[in-house]
């Protein structure tokens, strides 16, 4: 899960350096429609749109960054509680073994204790 997010993350960086880019070509076109005057008017318009588009691909790949920083952040946050329920998983197996002990020799010493009463009635 984590290599995953990690190639989401890289996606998103190259999505971000793309709209970077696609920015400062829609700035550029928009300068020579202005050099261009009443004939880039046209070309004014779609380089503006490139702009919008590229800055709105921009928002959304920061969206997608902190959404997949989130996802990490729970990822590890779930590996340490997975770790915890091991971590008393394995306490209480060993409690149990020692109650187990425990109530084995109670029942040893039940039975001695048993064969010692039996024995003093015999007599």
């Amino acid at each position: 899960m984590n290599k995953n997010i990690k190639s989401i993350d890289e996606f998103s960086g190259d999505v971000t350096k793309i709209s970077d880019q696609s920015n400062i070509l829609g700035l550029n076109a928009s300068i020579e429609a202005a050099r261009a005057g009443e004939y880039g008017k046209g070309f004014s318009v779609v380089a503006d749109e490139v702009r919008k588009l590229a800055n709105e691909s921009k928002k959304s790949s920061e969206e997608i960054s902190d959404i997949t920083s989130a996802l990490v952040e729970n990822v590890q946050n779930f590996e340490q509680m997975v770790q915890n329920v091991n971590q008393q998983s394995a306490e209480q197996s060993d409690a149990m073994e020692s109650m187990s002990q425990a109530v084995q020799d109670v029942l040893e010493d039940v039975e001695k204790l048993s064969n010692l009463i039996d024995d003093n009635l015999q007599r």
